[in-house]
């Protein structure tokens, strides 16, 4: 069939322009699951403990010998591309680590309780970051307590938790489920507007934090993201139609023992209308008004409507493309859609554009 026929070519190209786009992470978690499945050999290099799968090696142990640990790129002619669970819990005696570029995966507690660790380099390859990796460590901080360390870009942070001053980098879409739990030498955090999703529990305990300003790149605020701040005073959502989870623990600085509830005592300040005052008013917090709403941005390559681009926006597009009647489009979105030689509709091409801004190859859309 001639519609199969273009899907199946408009898939294949996609695939190869989106080879080095990185943000399908939860996908990329699952495989790294598949993978630990494997059969493995076991052996050592220097004071590193590895398994040695077909393609890959995952590091899973440390003696301690060393203070300065540098992860070596290969092992047995193969990418070091695993930082297995626990590696190095509890290696006090660690101040730094090197990672190559090759690392996909930092898996749950592999850093957790280094207690001397203040610097770590996490190359751009690394795709995903597990729950409480860095939990108990000062990572963020270096010797003066200043600036972040750290080189982290496009990856999903999960539970990794820190002390210090702290700035998201610029390419993190999601924070991760406990993410900066119980860091309560946090005293400020910057939110990139790349954020899309603020997971549950993710600043839970977070009691140096006085403010917060949640971007309109927000679109899910979760559970008791940001519960038991006991100085948090304010917090700003800038999307007015921001997903807030409806329950009473999402934002709180204080438990009453009398009545055995949390409460939360600050401010919330949003647009007049929005989902913030709605979440205020529904559970009698303080709200201060922003205002009315500002326009919505034009986003090329939006077809979704949630302000960002992403590989489900080369799909809606692809499937219109397939089936215009099956898989219509609204005016706005086929606007946004129309991205290459714009004016001339929407074709497999404007997918394509999409791919390869997503995969860093054209800077800007429209792409001509």
């Amino acid at each position: 069939m001639k519609i199969n026929r273009i899907i199946a070519a408009a898939l294949s190209l996609m695939m190869t322009a989106g080879a080095a786009y990185r943000t399908e992470y939860i996908n990329k978690e699952k495989a790294f699951s598949a993978a630990a499945a494997e059969s493995y050999i076991q052996g050592t290099y220097s004071y590193l403990t590895y398994r040695r799968y077909s393609d890959h090696v995952e590091i899973i142990g440390f003696d301690q010998s060393a203070a300065a640990v540098v992860i070596p790129r290969t092992i047995d002619d193969l990418p070091v591309t695993v930082i297995g669970d626990s590696a190095f819990n509890s290696c006090s005696g660690i101040t730094s680590v090197i990672m190559p570029y090759g690392v996909k995966s930092i898996e749950s507690n592999a850093f957790s309780y280094c207690i001397n660790l203040t610097s770590i380099t996490v190359p751009t390859s690394v795709v995903s970051i597990g729950s409480y990796a860095f939990h108990g460590t000062s990572w963020f901080m270096d010797k003066q307590g200043k600036n972040p360390l750290v080189v982290v870009n496009d990856i999903l942070i999960d539970g990794s938790g820190c002390y210090g001053d702290v700035v998201i980098p610029e390419s993190v879409r999601n924070i991760g489920v406990w993410a900066f739990y119980d860091c309560d030498s946090m005293t400020s955090v910057t939110i990139p507007s790349t954020v899309k999703y603020i997971s549950d529990s993710a600043f839970t305990g977070c009691d140096g934090l006085t403010s917060v300003t949640v971007p309109e790149s927000v679109t899910v605020i979760g559970d008791s993201a940001f519960s038991s701040c006991s100085a948090l005073d304010t917090i700003t959502i800038k999307n007015p139609e921001c997903d807030i989870y409806a329950g009473s623990y999402t934002f709180t600085n204080g438990y009453d023992s009398d009545s055995c509830q949390y409460y939360f005592k600050g401010t919330i300040c949003g647009y007049d209308g929005s989902t913030a005052q709605v979440y205020a008013e529904k559970y009698k917090r303080s709200f201060k008004s922003l205002g009315e709403a500002p326009p919505k941005p034009k986003v090329y390559g939006d077809v979704t409507g949630d302000g960002l681009i992403g590989i489900d926006d080369v799909v809606k597009i692809l499937m219109y493309t397939a089936n215009k009647e099956g898989n219509p489009l609204t005016a706005e979105a086929l606007d946004n859609a129309d991205v290459y030689n714009r004016g001339d509709g929407v074709f497999i091409s404007d997918a394509l554009s999409v791919q390869k801004k997503l995969a860093q190859l054209i800077d800007t859309l429209p792409e001509s």
